[in-house]
């Protein structure tokens, strides 16, 4: 969709703003005599600086930003392929939006845009329900850390596997922190598809089973070997 075909909802001027391309707040001055650029009248003290530029490229401040969204991409391109000190590309729903110096910088200016399209389409941001970001048990299988560990029901699954099992639960409450879900207690996870146990928590599963291991539905002795000869 090119920026002409993309819906618009009017902001009335002076009211304050976001922008697709910069960071910050910003005062609304109106479109530009020219909607390819964007003109800013930079502002001293407390005052916003005034924007003027295709109102499509902006929305009221108040407007939730996603903290992640699958349209979103951040890639880093081949050096001289890039401007010399901006070597991430952002793509936004296969619309390339620019290179930005560091990926943290090119993923926030891609989420703004996700939410001030969707803001001008009518598609309000909705905040995230626990239900979406449930946490569940899985084998890890890397070699590394110990043996289990927390992904996501969203399809989140942490970079480095835990250290210890004091540990374990930490990436899971930063990532689901991220969505601002605070989560205290693990009791209520369950175990992920693929295991004997799927579904079920620890206390569900070792209530029915309390000699079989989740993972592998054997026996301590069936695992390890018997202790008796």
């Amino acid at each position: 969709m090119t920026t002409h075909e993309r819906p618009v909802r009017a902001i009335p001027t002076g009211n304050t703003v976001i922008h697709t391309g910069h960071d910050g707040q910003f005062r609304w001055d109106g479109p530009s005599d020219d909607l390819r650029f964007v003109q800013i009248a930079i502002a001293y003290g407390r005052d916003l600086s005034g924007l003027r530029c295709d109102p499509r490229d902006v929305a009221p401040a108040g407007i939730t930003i996603p903290t992640q969204d699958g349209r979103v991409a951040v890639a880093k391109v081949a050096r001289g392929l890039h401007p010399t000190d901006k070597p991430w590309l952002v793509d936004v729903a296969s619309d390339r939006l620019g290179f930005h110096k560091t990926r943290r910088g090119g993923l926030a200016a891609g989420l703004r845009t996700v939410a001030i399209r969707d803001w001008h389409a009518g598609v309000e941001a909705k905040p995230a329900h626990p239900d979406d970001h449930h946490p569940l048990t899985n084998l890890n299988t890397t070699g590394q850390g110990i043996r289990s560990y927390f992904s996501c029901s969203c399809g989140w699954k942490p970079k480095r596997m835990p250290e210890s099992g004091r540990m374990s639960h930490v990436p899971f409450m930063r990532h689901a922190a991220g969505f601002g879900i605070r989560r205290d207690n693990f009791a209520d996870a369950r175990y992920a598809d693929g295991y004997p146990a799927a579904g079920m928590t620890w206390n569900e599963w070792y209530a029915a089973n309390p000699d079989r291991d989740p993972f592998t539905n054997l026996t301590h002795d069936e695992r390890f070997g018997s202790a008796t000869t």
